[in-house]
């Protein structure tokens, strides 16, 4: 038989002991195969993306920066470039659910500041589009970044001053704006902090990139993850399991009204990327143009593009019957709209065998190299093309007319079916601004 001390050990030992999952592993570019690391206090299990595994079944979750989302650069002639962004939204707001879950059963989460944050470009903000800039994502606390990474941090709390002096580098810093967050600066580099807790639970900790070497590998989540263990065994003993129980009648609503505002968080940014999106229709050529301006001809008219022509940039309007009631040409052009481009709007539809008075749409993005503002880019079409297009019964409509459409139609101030019959009873040139569409043929 055990003694009382033996038993109180084991007990202890028990307690302390952490089970850890390191998530999305694959998206920071290691295999899925990865062995566990087990210690005394811990055992480190290594999980893709996909994984079926549920956050709040561990006791602490580590996951890198950036993982629920794909930028890449694109430099464009458009204000000199811009980010291309997809968001995993779907896997963002099931991972931000469960994250509510672990923390309401008393885990913790670490995550591993690696790279910049990027927030916005001049055409849209990213703020809300991964786990890491969601759960920073308060009032007061501002975050920015350094010129280039700086690799000295000066650790502030004991549990983490081994790993920093290995691992530490940091790209960015935060702004607390109001010293009553429940935030402790775990790290600083010249006085600016850059790695957090806030509350007890919720760990940021900038780092040098997950290092590829076996060897080192195992001693960057090791030293990690004693560290966070460390702290939460520390805060364990401070506030044990019996206390959890003991709870405010007002804890329960306020935790429902959390995770309801996350959810409503969610889907007003969801609704503000698809404005995002239209918008896009004013930089874009090529195939991503011939798919924003469906989207927004879909919004706008009801009519939805037939996309199955040879030639990418033809089209046909089709009904809710299925009826093809129009043809449409999609261009980018460079600078602004030519005879040529309303002539293949021509040849289009007599390539479809369509008769010289049925509707032809001309939808050209102008101005795609020289204009830098929307006021560059609302640069009216020359006179003898809009009297050419109105002879040969082609509407041209500039993607920012397009887009002026889908506010006039959203704000009712003109209904679909009244856009509708715009789009496919006139021709010449149809100038759309805030105010009202206007129809000229000359």
């Amino acid at each position: 038989m055990k003694s009382k001390e033996t038993r109180q050990e084991d007990s202890t030992e028990a307690i302390n002991h952490c089970k850890v999952m390191i998530f999305g592993i694959d998206r920071a570019g290691f295999p899925t195969d990865i062995k566990p690391i087990t210690s005394r206090n811990f055992s480190i299990h290594f999980k893709p993306f996909k994984t079926e595994d549920r956050f709040q079944d561990y006791d602490i979750v580590v996951f890198p920066q950036g993982i629920f989302e794909d930028l890449t650069w694109n430099s464009g002639s458009y204000s000199g470039g811009y980010w291309q962004h997809a968001c995993f939204r779907n896997e963002l707001d099931q991972r931000s659910k469960e994250l509510v879950l672990l923390l309401q059963k008393g885990g913790s989460y670490c995550a591993l500041l690696i790279k910049r944050f990027i927030d916005s470009d001049e055409r849209k903000n990213f703020v809300d589009t991964d786990l890491t800039k969601r759960q920073l994502n308060y009032r007061y606390l501002a975050r920015d970044n350094f010129g280039s990474r700086l690799p000295h941090v000066d650790a502030k709390q004991d549990e983490f001053v081994r790993f920093f002096d290995l691992y530490g580098a940091a790209n960015s810093y935060f702004q607390i704006h109001d010293p009553k967050l429940p935030i402790k600066v775990l790290a600083t580099i010249n006085s600016r902090p850059v790695s957090l807790r806030i509350g007890t639970s919720e760990f940021f900790v900038p780092t040098l990139e997950i290092p590829t070497n076996q060897d080192k590998f195992v001693e960057y989540f090791t030293l990690l993850v004693d560290g966070l263990s460390s702290i939460k065994n520390k805060l364990h003993k401070d506030i044990p399991d019996w206390l959890k129980k003991f709870t405010f009648e007002e804890e329960g609503p306020l935790s429902d009204e959390i995770s309801t505002l996350r959810v409503k968080i969610s889907e007003l940014q969801e609704e503000l990327d698809r404005f995002e999106y239209f918008k896009s229709c004013l930089i874009h050529t090529g195939e991503p143009l011939v798919c924003v301006v469906s989207k927004i001809l879909y919004e706008t008219t009801g009519l939805t593009c037939d996309l199955t022509d040879e030639l990418k940039e033809d089209a046909k309007l089709v009904d809710h019957k299925g009826s093809v009631v129009a043809v449409c040409e999609i261009k980018g052009i460079n600078r602004g709209i030519k005879r040529e481009n309303i002539n293949q709007t021509d040849s289009h539809r007599e390539r479809s065998e369509f008769p010289d008075n049925f509707p032809a749409l001309l939808i050209a993005n102008t101005g795609i190299k020289q204009a830098h503002t929307i006021e560059e880019k609302d640069e009216e079409p020359n006179t003898d093309q809009i009297k050419h297009a109105a002879k040969i019964n082609i509407l041209i409509l500039r993607t920012l007319d397009l887009i002026n459409l889908l506010r006039l139609v959203r704000r009712q101030a003109l209904s679909q079916a009244e856009a509708r019959a715009l789009l496919l009873g006139s021709s010449g040139w149809l100038k759309v601004d805030a105010a009202a569409p206007e129809v000229r043929k000359e």
